[in-house]
């Protein structure tokens, strides 16, 4: 059977999926949230250049896809899906942002981030 076979490499991936995405998460999901200027959700943003919205879909459709596979799990999977909410071009985005961030734990966890890096909490809607 093939699939036993693939057996050790099938958990060798895991583990080195589970890993990263678990340093990206502590390291860089704090830093990703603090630059979240604090009027986001409230004021309109201003037209982006092609290059920006392209590298901020690079990094946000991979955020998203990985915070939605952790909600189940433990770990920070509602903050990763919040921040690939925030970077990729999603339609409906900005509420499914806001029903996140309006639930408690997920709101002190985001200010909690922002202040730890010298930021003031996000305002919302």
């Amino acid at each position: 059977m093939w699939l036993v076979e693939l057996g050790p490499w099938i958990t060798a991936i895991s583990f080195v999926f589970a890993v990263t995405t678990a340093v990206a998460a502590v390291f860089g999901l704090p830093r990703l949230l603090a630059r979240i200027p604090p009027d986001y959700f409230v004021a309109e943003q201003p037209p982006e250049a092609m290059r920006t919205r392209v590298l901020r879909n690079i990094v946000g459709w991979p955020l998203l896809i990985i915070g939605l596979v952790l909600i189940p799990l433990p770990g920070q999977g509602l903050l990763t899906t919040l921040a690939g909410l925030a970077l990729a071009d999603v339609p409906g985005k900005r509420p499914l942002a806001l029903f996140l961030l309006r639930r408690g734990p997920v709101r002190r966890a985001v200010d909690k981030m922002r202040s730890l890096h010298g930021k003031g909490p996000l305002l919302l809607q």
